[in-house]
């Protein structure tokens, strides 16, 4: 019986973690697998071949793609904070990045522990360490944080959510 490549790298990451992630890209060629704990592989699905991995020590976490084609990822942990670009599809590197979101606190980096929450629409949710925004793709922009109730923040980590169409929470 043959392994697939998704097979492959579920064993890779079975020891402690799992996949948290699956996107396609907007012409369905590729696939971003994405785990928290060892990075994220971009999958060449007519090859059935990873054509880029992201490590660790690069410090870039990847979680989807834009309509263009590029991609965003999380990244700031250098500077003890959170911030989003967005990576050249073919170079991977940064053509555009926000402003600091969140900083780090109690030595937690922000980059590598906030929570993304998808939609539909061009905006994602972000969480980290009880403060929730909603950050616009389409400007980069995102709004005022909002801290979530001390009593709810137990059920962010439990649950894989999605946001409004409208893109609300």
């Amino acid at each position: 019986k043959q392994t697939t490549l998704l097979q492959t790298i579920k064993v890779v990451t079975l020891a402690t973690h799992d996949v948290t992630s699956l996107r396609f890209s907007p012409d369905e060629k590729l696939l971003l697998v994405y785990d928290q704990v060892l990075g994220g592989w971009i999958i060449d699905l007519s090859q059935n071949k990873i054509v880029k991995q992201f490590i660790d020590k690069q410090q870039v976490y990847p979680f989807d793609f834009l309509p263009n084609g590029n991609l965003l990822a999380l990244s700031g942990e250098k500077e003890k904070v959170a911030y989003v670009l967005e990576l050249d599809k073919k170079t991977y590197q940064p053509l555009r990045r926000t402003k600091n979101i969140f900083k780090n606190i109690n030595g937690v980096a922000a980059a590598y522990e906030t929570i993304v929450f998808y939609s539909t629409t061009s905006k994602y949710g972000l969480s980290y360490q009880g403060d929730f925004t909603l950050f616009n793709a389409t400007d980069f922009s995102f709004a005022n944080k909002k801290p979530l109730p001390k009593n709810e923040l137990g059920w962010l980590t439990k649950l894989n959510l999605t946001l409004s169409p409208s893109g609300s929470y």
